[in-house]
């Protein structure tokens, strides 16, 4: 029996609607075809189907399009790649497999894949930014206005163009393939954020556009020492919110696109399996809370829960 042949023999043993409901989903319905709310975004109304046609089952959701048979559920529920995913569903039914040797992998959602084709990094031009500077805008924003202490700030890699108008975050990581013996971090890029907002907006950009999506602090003192010791990490929505949260004592991070986009999981799985909790702090609007679940379940369920950050006013 082949890796193919195996496949359709492990779907065909699996009534995917009885799986799906063990899995602690209620299913509503009957016979070939039952509905429910979809476990994979924040669903008002149950949008999510399972149905068997020409003797296959398959899932699909109307409202986040995610769909697929066994293996994709698992992949998605479990976040695994397919490889790991066969051999999980074969386990539970008993069904032998011929030997493979795989690498481990981190699923990727299909609309996530195609997220995640980043750009080739264009060119960086350090003499455009500079260490915080006492007195600039910037500065005095992030050390009076949000209240953080310089000393965070510098370990956090947090600096700002060199007229003091915008602050930026540089994005640095230590991918599996940079030596050991090399001192500086590989430098992605830097997210560079006006302070002066014009009519409410942010005005905020990339340079240089391009690189890997990483997590913001991964460099950091406190997040280093955390990682080291298998503890735990908090993962922000913004910046500055990671550098509130170490302010607080917690090694943090940030992801670098806002909630909607996943593909900092793909570059840093292999970072993130060292911590052994993890804590999720997104905003509580309508993205955060659909990409919440997600990671969760991506991240692994039994490691991840949600916080929120203490509330506190800002100076005036």
């Amino acid at each position: 029996m082949d890796r193919d042949e195996a496949k359709e023999r492990v779907r065909a043993a699996v009534d995917l609607a009885d799986w799906i409901r063990a899995d602690g989903v209620a299913l509503m319905g009957g016979g070939n075809e039952f509905k429910a709310k979809c476990p994979f975004h924040e669903d008002s109304t149950p949008s999510f189907t399972v149905f068997c046609k020409e003797g296959r089952w398959e899932f699909h959701c109307f409202g986040c399009e995610a769909s697929g048979d066994i293996f994709e559920w698992v992949m998605r529920r479990k976040g695994i790649a397919f490889p790991e995913a066969l051999k999980l569903v074969a386990n539970a039914k008993g069904i032998a497999l011929p030997e493979a040797t795989h690498r481990r992998e981190i699923f990727q959602p299909p609309e996530v894949r195609a997220a995640a084709k980043e750009p080739e990094r264009g060119a960086f031009d350090p003499e455009k930014f500079r260490a915080l500077t006492r007195g600039s805008k910037a500065f005095q924003y992030l050390t009076e206005k949000r209240l953080l202490p310089v000393e965070l700030l510098l370990d956090y890699s947090v600096g700002e163009t060199s007229d003091g108008e915008a602050y930026s975050f540089a994005y640095k990581w230590r991918p599996h393939y940079w030596p050991a013996n090399r001192e500086r971090a590989l430098f992605e890029f830097c997210k560079v954020v006006k302070v002066e907002r014009p009519e409410g907006k942010k005005v905020e950009w990339r340079e240089p556009k391009g690189g890997k999506n990483i997590l913001f602090g991964m460099e950091s003192f406190i997040v280093r020492e955390a990682r080291k010791a298998g503890g735990e990490l908090v993962i922000c929505e913004g910046e500055i919110d990671a550098v509130t949260w170490a302010q607080y004592g917690y090694a943090a991070v940030s992801v670098p696109g806002g909630a909607k986009y996943l593909g900092w999981i793909d570059h840093c799985w292999e970072w993130l399996q060292a911590f052994k909790k993890i804590h999720i702090s997104f905003d509580e609007d309508a993205a955060g809370r659909m990409k919440v679940v997600e990671i969760v379940t991506r991240l692994g369920i039994a490691r991840t829960d949600i916080v929120r950050l203490p509330e506190r006013e800002e100076a005036k």
